[in-house]
């Protein structure tokens, strides 16, 4: 199993805010069937997929620019999920911004290797 595959679990199962960051793919995971808790109380957790064969914990700031959700939390979420979203609005923005138009780096799922 791959982080893409795994991370609405591991979101879902510990309550928390997943961001995968890598060199192809850039991901963030919230759980998919709880509550929101007031976003002083979310925890985020980020992984860096680095030299494709091993991830590091990435310390991130607060307000630091975080990938799009990924879109099968929004196929897939219970409605009382619906608050995980909000608080990493303008963060995604920033990250989607900052990415322009010409990056390399998917930020969904599904990546069809046909197109590249």
């Amino acid at each position: 199993m791959t982080l893409p595959d795994m991370g609405h679990l591991i979101a879902s199962r510990y309550n928390i805010v997943l961001v995968h960051l890598s060199f192809r793919q850039c991901l963030t995971y919230l759980p998919l069937r709880s509550v929101s808790p007031a976003p002083l109380h979310h925890k985020l957790i980020a992984l860096g997929f680095v030299e494709d064969c091993h991830f590091v914990q990435v310390f991130l700031d607060s307000t630091s620019p975080i990938p799009p959700i990924a879109c099968n939390w929004r196929n897939y979420r219970y409605q009382c999920a619906r608050g995980w979203e909000i608080p990493y609005v303008p963060r995604i923005e920033a990250f989607r911004s900052s990415l322009g138009t010409n990056s390399n780096v998917a930020t969904q799922e599904t990546i069809d290797l046909d197109e590249t």
